[in-house]
This record gives structure tokens, sequence and C-alpha cells, in this order.
């Protein structure tokens, strides 16, 4: 059985939104482990019913006319039947300004984020991390984007490390229906 929810919300007027989802799945323990046909009634002590929630309020505005603003809180539990190795927490908040650059030849934009997971077996990891963006539209359907990241996290070493990296990007929207995009980041893990 599968059971998914989600809810997308505007409590104020252009300004506070809530998202929200749950699933309740079943899964395997251990990939390795026994695994069952999708569909099938016989019994697997590898497979546990898993029960997700994630909840993230935000709120958005301008700033004048020459930015927008968004300030973004989020929350999930996972939690697995019968064993403790899936269960996990994760809470964050981001924020991100950048320029009203729909009509205008250049853009930017800044953002900052701190991510938190737990684990229930296994400790857990804190990842921060602060961007800057500049954008330029040489064309009405044309833009370039270049990122510059610094990122703090435990995730590879279990002790903090600061990592600076950078990106960019490329996009086109010739049609409000179409549009392609090609981007590239160089982060601590890798390109």
């Amino acid at each position: 059985n599968s059971l998914n929810s989600s809810l997308s919300s505007e409590l104020l007027d252009n300004l506070l939104f809530l998202n929200g989802s749950a699933t309740v799945t079943s899964s395997s323990l251990d990939a390795f482990g026994q695994q069952s046909a999708p569909g099938s009634l016989l019994s697997n002590s590898n497979r546990a019913e898993v029960a997700s929630v994630n909840l993230s309020p935000s709120l958005r505005g301008r700033l004048g006319d020459a930015a927008t603003m968004e300030l973004r809180v989020n929350a999930t539990a996972t939690n697995t039947r019968r064993s403790k190795t899936g269960d996990s927490s994760a809470y964050g908040a981001a924020l991100s300004m950048g320029s009203n650059s729909r009509n205008t030849i250049l853009g930017w934009g800044l953002q900052a984020s701190r991510q938190r997971s737990e684990f229930r077996v296994g400790g857990g990891s804190t990842q921060d991390i602060a961007t800057a963006s500049l954008s330029i539209r040489p064309d009405s359907d044309l833009q370039i984007t270049l990122r510059g990241d610094a990122e703090t996290n435990d995730v590879l070493a279990g002790e903090r490390r600061r990592y600076d990296t950078a990106g960019g990007g490329v996009s086109r929207t010739p049609s409000p229906r179409t549009s392609a995009s090609f981007d590239t980041d160089h982060r601590y893990f890798g390109n």
C-alpha cells in the first residue's frame, strides 16, 4: 500500500504560504536483503512501512521595485516501522533576495541557508551555504548566470570544513511554453 498527500496554501495574499506533504509506503530495510515483487502479498522480514511528513512555510515579498525576497523554513520527519535505521529528521531555513531582472540586462541574487539532518542511528550533519549570483541577459530570451558559493559542512570529514565553490548556467526561453537550460557547479564532492 502507498498513501500520498500534499498541501499548498496561500495563507495571506502574496505574502505567507504553506506547503506540506505526507507519505506512507512500504520499503526495503536492506538493499542487499530479500526483495519482494511489487504488489506481492508474501511476508518479507526485509520490508517495513515508512512514513514521512514535511512542512514548509514561506514568507515572500518585494523590497520596493528593485528586489524580491523569500524566507522559507522546513521540517521533515521519517519513521520506519520495526526499525530505527531509517528514522531521521531534518530542519532548516533559507533566505533569498534578488533583483527584479525580468526586463533588465543585469541581475543579482543572494541566498543563505542552513540545513540540519539527524539520524536515530548514526548521528547527524549540518550544512551552511551562502551564494552570490550575477545574471546577464544579452537578449530577451537568453540568460547567462555566474555563481560563487561558500559552503561549510561536516558531511565528508565528520568535522566542519569550509569549501569555496563556483558554478554557472545558460538558459534560453524562446516562448512561454519552451525553455532549455544548462547548469554546472563545482561542489565539495565534485562537479
